[in-house]
């Protein structure tokens, strides 16, 4: 598996013949895909921090004092929200998978 760095080199990506929007919603698909399959809370939550980590997403805890009341996570342009960490990562699959079904702007 290829992995994308966080800010692309569109320049060099068109020399090199490379479709920089097929990749990023390939490797988004996959992400989705994997968390998707999981069948407990844990491992959701586990592939979606990596997913954050690797790849240069955000996850922002909720607070009951100031700040978001769910959990907010984005990751390659897809944003997901849930009262959990697991909720959250199942939206964001969501969320990139529906993005998986509309053909790209060329």
């Amino acid at each position: 598996m290829m992995l994308l760095p966080q800010t692309p080199n569109f320049a060099l990506a068109a020399k090199l013949g490379l479709d920089l929007a097929a990749m990023t919603a390939h490797v988004r698909r996959e992400i989705a895909a994997r968390i998707d399959a999981t069948i407990d809370d844990q491992s959701a939550s586990t592939l979606m921090q990596l997913a954050v980590l690797d790849h240069g997403g955000t996850l922002i805890e909720s607070t009951p004092e100031w700040g978001p009341l769910e959990y907010q996570v984005t990751v390659w342009g897809c944003t997901g929200t849930g009262g959990t960490v697991d909720a959250a990562a199942r939206d964001w699959a969501t969320c990139a998978l529906r993005m998986g079904e509309q053909p790209c702007a060329s």
